[in-house]
């Protein structure tokens, strides 16, 4: 029996001289070639697909190997420490964290300040009223005397306007600013100048709509706390009843709700289509009630203090009775049936102090209530209205005569509309999203009548792309919408995310602790540097407004 040596094949004798190459190599190159191809393809393909298939672009793009923004190709393998996400949103990595500068958020203050006791920007004062030099005692509220015949004097408005001054210093760090080709934000402006110069009883009032972004009341709290402390304390402003979710909550007082339902304008489950001022309307029988208690706190410490507890209710066939509570004692009973529907207010007036206040059904049938606001009689008042899951579009589930008549009930001086994350999940086209969006925008102006109105950017969202963190491509495609939208219409436009920092900034937010995991929500921290880059852009503009007044005053 031949062993292996033995058995003969055809060319066994006769050495290989190039006739041909081996078996091997011959399907080697051929599955090399093959491979070359496939990475090849999506190169050659994605740029002659249309841009009108922006899905099927995407989707070829994806199959690139590399991109320039991509991370060098085995750059991984020669680190000598994890890469933080912030190196993975950049393409980019530092093999020493230790040695790494620390990372600068664009027009943060400082998001390590405690929540209550979070400071203006450091100047003193933020906003410096100068003394006219005709007033006696150089009191800066001080005005001229009256006089015996004409009565009371009153300062020329332009003049006083230049007794303000805000210094540079109000919006350091901040690189996108407020755009109002329109001369939007004049009407807010304006009611601000005269809270700046201590006129008596000047309310300014802010109402910022929004999505779970803003719900939890971080951003807005953080912008009022700046406002109030460099303008005054205007109060708590507009609170839900009752939420439809436990996502919802209040900062600068203390609330609590129990045996109510909810109807909210973005499940249009209200037959009547009324949802009140914040767009959830609470349903509630005998027994449900709710409670706001004013704050405690050092000396500067805001929401300590209110002096008018507003209800804003529905009376209506067969309505039941509210009754006041003030600091444990019955101040009112209200009667909410009428014969056909109606909206309406009660104000309940109490000294300047600490209060905790109180509505419950008191009998007699079911309630609507659609919030309540704490508020002072001079300062500034914002309100954070954040809903969750909620879309711009969603407003037409509104009856809009009902959402104009609780623009004009509540004294709204400036709108503030922060919508676009829950967008991204809405399958329709940019045309479409543009038409329904100007509906929405001229309903908010009909409401708005000479008052102030501003689109503001939702926050960076990001995904995780190719071994990075990136914006999510139809987010820019909805604020070029948004903006387009806004201007067209006369409202001003905020890019909140260009001032956080533009593409990709969330992955560097979610490293410095001031982005959830999700990249689509801020932290704590995070919420509180939104409210300052929005309060620092209201200051930049409003400096503007102050120096363009100035530039009237004859000289």
């Amino acid at each position: 029996m031949a062993d292996f040596n033995e058995i003969k094949t055809p060319d066994m004798d006769e050495p290989w001289s190039g006739q041909g190459l081996p078996p091997a190599v011959g399907k080697a190159l051929l599955a090399l070639a093959g491979a070359v191809a496939v990475l090849v393809i999506p190169y050659l393909a994605a740029p002659v697909v249309p841009d009108a298939w922006p899905d099927v672009k995407e989707r070829v793009a994806e199959y690139r190997v590399w991109l320039p923004e991509d991370p060098i190709p085995f750059s991984k393998l020669f680190r000598t420490s994890r890469a933080k996400a912030s190196e993975v949103a950049h393409g980019k990595g530092n093999p020493d964290p230790s040695s790494a500068p620390p990372v600068e958020v664009a027009g943060a203050v400082d998001p390590e300040v405690a929540p209550v006791a979070i400071d203006p920007i450091a100047v003193d004062p933020v906003v410096d009223v100068k003394p006219d030099a005709d007033a006696k005692g150089g009191d800066v509220a001080a005005a001229p005397e009256a006089d015996a015949k004409t009565g009371p004097a009153k300062v020329e408005p332009t003049a006083a306007i230049a007794r303000i001054h805000i210094p540079a210093a109000a919006w350091e760090g901040l690189a996108t600013f407020i755009e109002d080709p329109n001369g939007a934000m004049k009407p807010f402006y304006d009611k601000l100048a005269q809270v700046a110069l201590k006129e008596p009883n000047a309310v300014v009032r802010i109402s910022h709509f929004g999505d779970s972004a803003i719900a939890a009341d971080g951003m807005p709290s953080a912008a009022r706390r700046l406002l109030q402390k460099t303008f005054g304390d205007g109060g708590h402003g507009f609170s839900l009843v009752a939420a439809s979710n436990n996502w919802y909550r209040r900062k600068d007082v203390i609330w609590s709700t129990s045996g109510f339902q909810t109807e909210t304008y973005i499940q249009d489950n209200a037959k009547d289509r009324r949802y009140g001022f914040g767009g959830t309307a609470a349903i509630g029988y005998a027994g449900a009630k709710a409670s706001w208690k004013t704050v405690e706190g050092p000396e500067g410490t805001v929401g300590t203090k209110a002096s008018r507890f507003v209800v804003s209710f529905l009376a209506q066939k067969g309505g039941g009775r509210i009754a006041v509570n003030v600091d444990g004692e019955e101040k009112q009973v209200i009667d909410t049936e009428a014969a056909t529907p109606e909206d309406r207010q009660v104000v309940v007036e109490v000294p300047d102090a600490a209060h905790t206040f109180e509505l419950k059904n008191a009998g007699g049938g079911k309630i609507k209530v659609y919030g309540v606001a704490l508020e002072r009689a001079s300062g500034v008042v914002y309100d954070g209205l954040g809903t969750i899951g909620a879309r711009d579009s969603r407003w037409v589930n509104v009856d809009p005569d009902h959402a104009r008549a609780a623009f004009a009930s509540r004294g709204v001086d400036l709108a503030v509309f922060m919508y676009g994350g829950n967008q991204l999940e809405d399958k329709i086209s940019m045309a479409r999203y543009q038409e329904m969006l100007t509906e929405v925008v001229k309903l908010w102006k009909s409401a708005l009548v000479g008052k102030s109105c501003l689109l503001m950017s939702s926050i960076d969202h990001g995904e995780r792309y190719r071994g990075r963190v990136r914006t999510v491509p139809r987010l820019t495609e909805i604020m070029k919408v948004q903006r387009e939208v806004a201007l067209a219409e006369g409202c001003a436009w905020f890019s909140l995310y260009d001032a956080m920092g533009g593409p990709g900034t969330i992955g560097t937010w979610f490293d410095t602790g001031l982005a959830e995991g999700d990249l689509a929500h801020p932290t704590a921290k995070g919420a509180i540097v939104l409210g300052q880059l929005f309060y620092k852009a209201l200051m930049q503009g409003f400096a503007g407004y102050i120096e363009a007044r100035k530039a009237e005053t004859p000289k």
